[in-house]
Formats: structure tokens, C-alpha cells, sequence
């Protein structure tokens, strides 16, 4: 019963070779895989299977097994047709009817290498990513980040695993207010959902800055965990803030500032003239019409010679009556 089962039922390869690597005997699935029968297989050696093997080595193996028992080693087999591919080998020495022989259960793991590359993979865009990227427990645990939060925060790898969320936001310890926010876009994430946010982090030397942040959850080994890809918008932030400041220049400027397009439609006037013009009483739309087709009287000219490749610097002047 038991020859049945290892014969037709196991799904491994198993093999019984003598100290010399000579195969004595092959399960089913070993002739399956390799693409061998079994008088085939029990007519080979090890070293057909595994060409880089020497007999030396083979011996080696054997003793060692022998002295301390089972050993896990990854290895290649070949195939009959000349292929080959990775696998794990478990093996152990037994005493059969008074001869020593070598009991193997061979595993094919090319879909263990196959994940093993992928997540390889996976791990070195991440961990180069030009984003800071975290991934923490539902309390806020850290359990990774990466080399540009490393960089970005001042703080080593194994600092970062130590602490929490709330060590590197501090807005998060701010208000209680702050912290139900937080516990809210968890479970949202938690829900499927992917939660934009912004906020503001802490660096070692305690300087801070501000970033946003996509937040999302995902299951591993039946635990929730979280992970968000941050960016560091202070470039952004002092774009903004620059902008803001110029928009309210031009807006309160003293003079009439227009914008309009090569047609001489107007998309912009600001305060100073839309004032100007309140205070006239006059028609907007009249008056305006009638600046459109002095401007581009104007700026027409200006516009082609733009379009042609001949720079003008000059001003436009404009005289309001």
C-alpha cells in the first residue's frame, strides 16, 4: 500500500540512490516530470540529472546526510529533452535491508522562483521610487520604507520600523479632531478605496514640510496592513504661494491689465479697470468692444511677428480717456 502511494499518489519526485549517486529506484511523478520511464531513470546516475554534480561530491552529500541527518539543498534538474529547471531537494540516509541508501523528495520550484523575481523586483522599484513609500500596521506601526523616506526624513531603516505614524506627522498629535481623520481614511483604505490626503512630516532634526499622499490597504497573511506613497509639495506649495501673490499684484495693480488671444477676445481684466469702469456708469460690454478693437489694432501685428520667429520687445501703449 504504502509503494502504491509513493509510486502513483505523491506528487514530488522521489528517488533511492546508493553513496554513488546510482538511481535505484523513481516514483511516477519523477518520470513525469523529467520525461523519463522508470527503467530509464533506474539506469542513471545523479550526475544525469544534475550535470554540474561530480561523483566527489555526490560521497560528500552522502556522509554528511549521514552524520547529521536530513539535508535541504536547491538544486537544477534536467529534463530528457534537454531542459532544465529549479528544484528543492530533502534528503536523508536510510538503512534498507542492510544497505545505506539515500531517500530524496524532490520538489519542482519554478513558481517559487518565478514569485521569488517578481517580488525581487517589485522591492527594488520601490525601494528606489523617487516618492517616500510606507507600509504600516491599523495602529500605525511602521513595517517598511523606503531609501527616499530614509532620505527624506533624516532617519535610518531600522529607526523608521521602530516608530510610528505619529512620530514622523505631527499634525496627527495636534487635535483629536486630526487623529479621527486619520482613522476615518483607514478605513476607507480598508473599505477598497484610495485616499488622497495632505498633511505635514517631521524630519529627524525636527524641521518639517509639507506632503501629499495616496493611501490604500491591503491584506498579508490575515493582517490589514497600510500603504502610502507621500511626495514631498513644498515646491508646489511656494509655486502656489508665488502665484497667489502675483494674481493679487496684478489684481490691485494701478494700471488696466488685460489678457486677451491673438483674436482679441479678452479672458482676463482686472480689479483696477473692472472699477475704473463701474465708477464710469458706462456699458461694460460697449466699452469693452471698443478697447477690444483698439488692442487689437495693437497686438495683432505684435502676434504674427511672435509667430514668425521675430522677437518684439516693445510696449503696447494704451491710453484710457
Amino acid at each position: 500500500m504504502v509503494r502504491a502511494a509513493v509510486d502513483h499518489i505523491a506528487v514530488d519526485e522521489i528517488f533511492i540512490n546508493d553513496i554513488d549517486g546510482n538511481i535505484l529506484y523513481a516514483n511516477n511523478s519523477a518520470c513525469s516530470a523529467l520525461g523519463y520511464t522508470i527503467d530509464e531513470l533506474t539506469g542513471m546516475n545523479i550526475r544525469d540529472l544534475n550535470p554540474s554534480l561530480t561523483a566527489a561530491q555526490i560521497r560528500e552529500s552522502f556522509i554528511k546526510s549521514r552524520k547529521k541527518g536530513m539535508q535541504i539543498i536547491e538544486s537544477l534538474h534536467r529534463r530528457k529533452d534537454g531542459s532544465s529547471f529549479p528544484v528543492e531537494i530533502s534528503f536523508n540516509v536510510a538503512n534498507i535491508a542492510g544497505v545505506e541508501v539515500s531517500c530524496s523528495i524532490v520538489r519542482d520550484i519554478t513558481d517559487r522562483r518565478k514569485i521569488e523575481k517578481e517580488t525581487e523586483q517589485l522591492r527594488f522599484a520601490v525601494d528606489n521610487a523617487t516618492d517616500a513609500v510606507y507600509i504600516f500596521d491599523k495602529h500605525g506601526n511602521l513595517r517598511f520604507a523606503n531609501r527616499s523616506a530614509e532620505k527624506e526624513l533624516g532617519y535610518t531603516a531600522e529607526e523608521l520600523r521602530g516608530m510610528s505614524i505619529r512620530d514622523i506627522d505631527p499634525l496627527l498629535n495636534a487635535s483629536e479632531e486630526r487623529l479621527a481623520l486619520a482613522e476615518q481614511r483607514w478605513k476607507e483604505a480598508v473599505a477598497g478605496d484610495s485616499v488622497i490626503f495632505e498633511s505635514v512630516h517631521q524630519r529627524k532634526d525636527g524641521s518639517t514640510f509639507p506632503v501629499e499622499g495616496t493611501h490604500c490597504a491591503f491584506s498579508m497573511g490575515g493582517e490589514e496592513l497600510g500603504i502610502s506613497f507621500v511626495r514631498n509639495i513644498t515646491e508646489r506649495k511656494e509655486t502656489l504661494r508665488k502665484n497667489e501673490q502675483l494674481q493679487f499684484a496684478i489684481d490691485n495693480a494701478t494700471d488696466a491689465i488685460y489678457l486677451c488671444n491673438k483674436d482679441g477676445e479678452f479672458y482676463y481684466v482686472n480689479e483696477t479697470e473692472k472699477e475704473r469702469h463701474d465708477d464710469t456708469g458706462g456699458d461694460k460690454h460697449a466699452t469693452h468692444g471698443t478697447r477690444r478693437e483698439c488692442i487689437c489694432m495693437l497686438l495683432r501685428p505684435r502676434y504674427h511677428r511672435a509667430q514668425t520667429g521675430h522677437a518684439d520687445h516693445g510696449g503696447i501703449p494704451l491710453r484710457h480717456r
